[in-house]
């Protein structure tokens, strides 16, 4: 073979630079490695592996560096000077590249030394193996002194076994194949400065690895948390302070964002208005049914006037709660504001269901009372015109009956007095009605039975019953004994029968009697006659008369007892009054139950007397029932 041809032939291609790179890369790379081999076999009897790479990146970097130095000398037929000029330039490129790293040490050394920060590292077996000057100004200690304490020299007791915990969670971490090599972990822990004083310090940690990527060692930053620390700690202590106001308050306190929404409610106002809090909170205020349709514009135009900045007074509103229930509340509103805005509204509703309640009873008791007071007052006009209106009538019918004395019978003139003196005891009698009502009529009250007086005035009732009413009664055996004037509970009943009777449509129906026996706590409050009667005993005597009748309207229930007042075509007036006039005497009262077209019920409730009811009375009663 022709070894010059050869050799002239791969100089005269374009592309020999190319080709003799290859060619010289090639064998540096060989010759680097056996070199290496040997060495290493030499030296510690076994082939390196990483000495062998190392030694072929360095013997690449070197070739690389060289080859356009030899190619450049071989065009110019190995001129020296060039080649000097080569390796000057390389030798100045490489002092630069140190003065740069050793610079880039200085800035680093310069930062570590300045931070406030400890800036730590620690190999695997928790040895530090370099502490930055700033634990010093940290914990007080020098770095020397520092390096003589413990971990629990220096860490409070749970600090260190929480630190010793995440240290264990991380090794095991570092088991698993999908494990993040890059990861940090943050605790906080308390320390203790060299003055005894204890401080919060947030160290960040995170693996220093090695070329195979496994830990060698941990790098840390410990800050000055303390201050940090103890604001959060009174943050939390005035978010507690605040919740715990917010649960205790007896007032009703919500807020409102911007979009009209709760975002939040206190405990008082879902036991005021019986909602949870997740079925209020998020929902805009238009949406919501604890407001009647007549108060949600003003509650959005109050609203809207809150979350422009205005501070709303006191306002009556009507809420509904969920089972339905209207209560009232006195509401209050100011905005929220943040970073010099409002972001919202606070709204205060104070429960004045009680007042309202309290001040509805005064109204209607000073009502009462000026009525009471207006029917005391006409009630002694009614009295004295009654007697005095009585005892004139006494005149009249006295000097009529001597003027018929002294006439003969059936003399036209006769008549005519006989029909004045009818008239003037008609009169009489309105007048005695009159007196009755006003509870002033004469009568000695005497123990009695109450069963028998109703039996006694059964027969009478019966055969002036209308044609087609049927009478149906319940009466006890005996009693209940009260202290009372027989004849004028005779004429009660008597008055209240009628009354049926006349509710009857088309004389057709049922009125039912019954006497029985009724706990004080059993007479309702509502419909009660006199309106200032209050029962006072334990234990009542009640007379019942109940009808299937036509019934009573409510806006008349409260005139029945007026003297005159009447619904039917053929009452005077002057029935119900009298019943009023005489039980009031008796020290009782009156309650009615009536709906329209449903009938009515009116119960009498009459004092049952402590004395003992005697054998004798008893029989006596029973005699004139037979």
């Amino acid at each position: 073979m022709n070894y010059q041809s050869v050799f002239v032939d791969f100089f005269s291609k374009k592309r020999w630079p190319l080709h003799l790179t290859f060619i010289i890369i090639f064998l540096s790379q060989v010759f680097t490695a056996i070199m290496n081999v040997m060495n290493s076999l030499l030296w510690w009897g076994r082939i390196d592996r990483d000495l062998i790479l190392i030694g072929c990146i360095d013997a690449l970097v070197v070739t690389l560096l060289l080859l356009p130095m030899v190619i450049y000398l071989i065009r110019l037929a190995f001129n020296l000077e060039v080649m000097n000029r080569g390796f000057q330039k390389e030798i100045e490129e490489r002092q630069r590249i140190e003065e740069a790293l050793l610079q880039n040490e200085k800035r680093l050394l310069m930062i570590t030394e300045n931070s406030r920060d400890i800036i730590w590292m620690i190999d695997m077996d928790f040895r530090f193996t370099y502490l930055s000057p700033s634990v010093t100004q940290l914990l007080g200690y020098s770095q020397e002194e520092f390096l003589t304490k413990s971990h629990q020299d220096i860490l409070s007791p749970e600090s260190h076994a929480r630190l010793l915990d995440v240290m264990t969670e991380e090794l095991m971490m570092e088991t698993l194949p999908d494990k993040d090599i890059y990861r940090s972990r943050i605790i906080e822990t308390e320390q203790t400065h060299k003055d005894g004083t204890t401080k919060w310090i947030e160290v960040s940690m995170t693996f220093l690895r090695g070329p195979d990527k496994m830990p060698i060692g941990i790098l840390g930053f410990s800050r000055d948390i303390s201050d940090k620390k103890a604001a959060s700690d009174a943050l939390k202590s005035s978010e507690a302070q605040y919740q715990l106001l917010f649960n205790s308050i007896l007032e009703a306190v919500c807020s409102i964002d911007l979009d009209y929404r709760l975002t939040s409610i206190s405990p008082s106002m879902e036991k005021y208005l019986g909602y949870k809090k997740e079925e209020l909170i998020g929902k805009p205020l238009y949406d919501l049914k604890i407001l009647p349709e007549k108060y949600i514009e003003k509650d959005i135009s109050r609203v809207t006037r809150a979350l422009r900045g205005e501070i709303l007074e006191s306002d009556e509103y009507q809420l509904i709660t969920k089972d339905g229930r209207t209560v009232f509340a006195e509401v209050s509103g100011a905005p929220i504001i943040g970073n010099g805005k409002v972001v919202g509204m606070i709204s205060v509703a104070r429960d004045i269901t009680d007042r309202k309640r309290v001040d509805a009873e005064k109204a209607e008791l000073e009502a009462q009372n000026r009525h009471l007071q207006k029917t005391e007052s006409l009630g002694r006009m009614a009295g004295a015109i009654a007697h005095h209106f009585n005892n004139q009538l006494h005149v009249v019918t006295g000097n009529l009956e001597m003027a018929m004395d002294d006439l003969p019978q059936r003399t036209e003139t006769s008549e005519i007095l006989t029909e004045a003196l009818n008239a003037a005891r008609k009169a009489a009698e309105v007048s005695g009605q009159m007196l009755t009502y006003l509870g002033q009529s004469p009568g000695e009250h005497a123990l009695a039975n109450l069963s028998g007086i109703c039996r006694k005035s059964l027969p009478l009732l019966q055969a002036a019953a209308p044609t087609g009413i049927i009478l149906k009664t319940d009466f006890p055996d005996s009693g209940p004994a009260i202290r009372a004037n027989a004849g004028q509970i005779q004429q009660a009943l008597t008055n209240l029968v009628t009354n049926a009777w006349e509710a009857a449509d088309e004389n057709k129906g049922t009125t039912f009697l019954t006497v029985k026996t009724v706990s004080h706590a059993d007479i309702p409050d509502s419909r009660r006659f006199p309106i200032d009667w209050q029962p006072r005993k334990s234990v009542y005597a009640c007379l019942e008369v109940a009808d299937t009748g036509c019934g009573i309207a409510s806006e008349n229930i409260e005139k029945l007892f007026d003297p005159f007042f009447t619904t039917k075509f053929t009452g005077r007036g002057l029935g119900l009054p009298i019943v009023m006039g005489i039980i009031g005497a008796h020290d009782g009262g009156i309650t009615v139950e009536s709906q329209s077209g449903h009938g009515s019920v009116f119960r009498v409730f009459l004092p049952i007397s402590a004395e003992p009811f005697c054998n004798s009375l008893e029989k006596r009663d029973n005699a004139l029932e037979h």
